[in-house]
């Protein structure tokens, strides 16, 4: 997902009427494999007639007809159509001054537009996994992203336990570990909020909310294990939105916007110790689930 590219050390290959950049590092002139290319065209110039058989071949005529359309009211410097393995967070950081359209191996095609420091906070990996739930032809717009701190006191615990650990009626002490990172973030709850048709905005009464709460698993001694973790974390939308403006001439009519809420994983040990001769008994692992970050985002659809 992260090959990055360097919109600085480019070598542009001119075609056909065309410009496309390969993704190799050198970025010598080659031919382009239409799975990993990232093609770029002038927006005041773009001409479907123009475009490479490879792309042609990867995307399909009536995603090439989307992408004419889109791009004639964008008002855009460049048009970049990139394959979503080849998508990186340098192409996405530049999508308000380029007209970024992304594809997958179905020939499957979005326009996606995130502001720099979102694409910057979010990462590709998130990134790509909204665009996976987007449908073909569609618009895709992410904002409004927010993050929780790792809001617990990362330091050990010790507790007191009042049972026998043998028949001689010798007691033993829980000592808990410090939590830590288990893995990247990964989707938790998606929310829709609403939708509004062209040319409308809709105010909500209030805002839509989307409560995460801790979440416990795999083996612990006492519940101590959660000691420092907020009990849950709820994200909240905005609460005016904006359709499709009636000035636009996107194929679609509708916009629907999304709350999509993510869990970070942790770790935690909990170790029982004999409380006279410190010789550890057992060990268990527990797996702490808390609420991370959420982001905003709108689909334009035709319906």
């Amino acid at each position: 997902m992260k090959n990055l590219i360097s919109f600085i050390t480019i070598t542009l290959v001119i075609s056909f009427g065309f410009i496309f950049v390969t993704t190799d590092q050198s970025y010598a002139a080659s031919t382009p494999d239409p799975n990993t290319s990232v093609f770029v065209y002038s927006t005041s110039d773009f001409d479907a007639k123009d475009v490479s058989d490879d792309l042609l071949n990867s995307i399909g005529p009536n995603r090439i007809s989307f992408i004419t359309e889109m791009a004639g009211d964008l008002e855009k410097s460049q048009i970049v159509i990139v394959n979503e393995v080849s998508l990186s967070e340098d192409i996405l950081k530049d999508s308000y001054e380029n007209a970024v359209f992304v594809y997958d191996d179905t020939g499957k095609t979005i326009y996606v537009e995130i502001p720099r420091e979102v694409a910057n906070e979010m990462g590709i990996e998130k990134i790509t996994g909204i665009i996976d739930d987007v449908q073909d032809g569609a618009t895709l717009r992410i904002y409004n992203y927010q993050t929780v701190p790792d809001n617990y006191e990362n330091v050990s615990v010790k507790s007191q336990e009042n049972g026998d650990i043998s028949t001689k009626g010798v007691g033993y002490i829980v000592r808990t570990g410090k939590a830590k990172k288990s893995g990247s973030e990964y989707k938790s709850t998606n929310k829709k909020i609403c939708t509004v048709a062209r040319g409308s905005s809709k105010t909500l009464g209030s805002k839509v909310s989307v409560k995460l709460d801790l979440q416990l698993s795999g083996s612990y001694f006492n519940t101590d294990v959660k000691s420092g973790f907020a009990p849950s974390v709820t994200f909240y939308s905005k609460t005016i939105y904006s359709g499709i403006t009636p000035e636009v001439k996107s194929p679609n009519n509708a916009r629907t916007f999304y709350l999509q809420t993510y869990r970070q994983n942790y770790t935690r040990k909990q170790t029982k110790v004999n409380a006279k001769t410190n010789q550890v008994i057992e060990t268990k692992t527990a797996t702490i689930k808390k609420g991370s970050s959420s982001a905003e985002y709108s689909v334009d659809v035709k319906i």
